[in-house]
This record gives structure tokens, sequence and C-alpha cells, in this order.
């Protein structure tokens, strides 16, 4: 844990994060949303309609006005979110995690000095490699499901122009997507040592 947070109602992005298009901004107006933005990298891969509306993660509505009186039902996603309770501190998710099987990595964004640029920092990650992870920025204690990590994380607005990847927990870089993989299924990101990285073979230099 690298900080403390508290999730809560929806918050309004700066240009210098909406501009990349990398995060889902759930316009909740509960304490809901770190489970909006769990449930949104669920079902990321199948395209929800309206992913920004809480509505498209409701289990019990037929995508109009709820009506008065409305006690909405999360979709089922076989995620177990009954230990939380909310808004959600960052402090409190290691029973998530272990429960889960899934390492939630936080990120906070921070403005520059230089008009509408900023950048991701990260803020909070597991004790140890979990068998699935899930990127979220935390901004105005609202939690977002990152769903583009590499967007989310690049500092090209700053005039810094490659093609590496950053892994999100340890914040290596890696030359391309292929060594990323193979640096990830390592499992040794949060290592106090260097076992995960690797020096590049003569041919890859």
């Amino acid at each position: 844990l690298l900080t403390g947070g508290l999730g809560g109602r929806s918050a309004k992005l700066p240009p210098s994060l909406s501009n990349k298009n990398c995060v889902l901004n759930v316009n909740n107006w509960d304490a809901m949303c770190f489970r909006y933005a769990v449930v949104a990298w669920v079902l990321d891969r199948n395209h929800p309609t309206n992913p920004q509306r809480p509505t498209a993660y409701y289990s019990n509505t037929t995508g109009g006005r709820p009506p008065k009186g409305f006690v909405p039902k999360c979709t089922d996603v076989g995620i177990d979110f009954r230990m939380l309770s909310y808004p959600v501190h960052t402090q409190d998710l290691e029973p998530f995690e272990e429960t889960n099987d899934l390492g939630v990595y936080v990120f906070m964004w921070k403005e520059s000095t230089l008009k509408d640029k900023g950048f991701a920092m990260q803020i909070r990650r597991p004790a140890q490699v979990f068998h699935r992870d899930v990127v979220l920025l935390l901004h105005q204690n609202h939690y977002m499901f990152a769903k583009n990590f590499n967007a989310f994380i690049k500092l090209e607005p700053f005039g810094h122009r490659n093609n590496t990847r950053t892994c999100h927990r340890c914040m290596y870089s890696l030359q391309d997507e292929l060594h990323l993989n193979k640096h990830l299924l390592k499992g040794l990101c949060l290592n106090d040592h260097d076992e995960c990285i690797e020096p590049p073979k003569t041919s890859e230099v």
C-alpha cells in the first residue's frame, strides 16, 4: 500500500485525462463507484450500451428511467463484494483481493504545470501478485476503470514518443507487448529484488 483513498460519487475529468479516452467514468450518484468500476472491467469485452451510466450494470432495469423508489441490483459478474463497506477505502481492499484472487492497482491523476497536461501515478498496489488484475483510477474520491492502460500511462504529451509498454504492477518499462506479457507471466513484479527484470539478449539490443 502506497497511500490511502476513499471512493465516492462521480467526478469530472480534466481535459488532460479526458482527451486520452482511456478511463471509463461511470456517472453514479451513490457511493458504489468501486463496484461499478470493477463490474465495468469484467464486462468491458461485452461492450455494454452506455457504459458511463450506472444502469448499464443493473440486472433489474429495462433501460428507461428508473421508477420512484427503484432499488438497483448490480449484475452478478462472479465477483464477491460482500466484505466491503461503501464508500470503499483503499486500505480495506486486501480481503476483497484474497477472496476474489484479484489484485487491485490504484492510480491517481496529477495535473502538470503545463496547460492541459497531466500524468498518472500509482498510489496503491497489492502485497502480492494475484491471478487477475484490475487497474483503477481514483480521482476526486471517485473510482474509475482504466480501460486502456497504455494510453493512460503514456507521457507522449510531454514529448516522450516511443513504443514501450509499462507494467501496471511494478511500473517497469519494457520494449514491446511481447516482452510485457512475458514479464507479467513471471509473476515476480512485486518482489523486493530484480528477479522480474531480465536483461535483453544480444539479438534484441
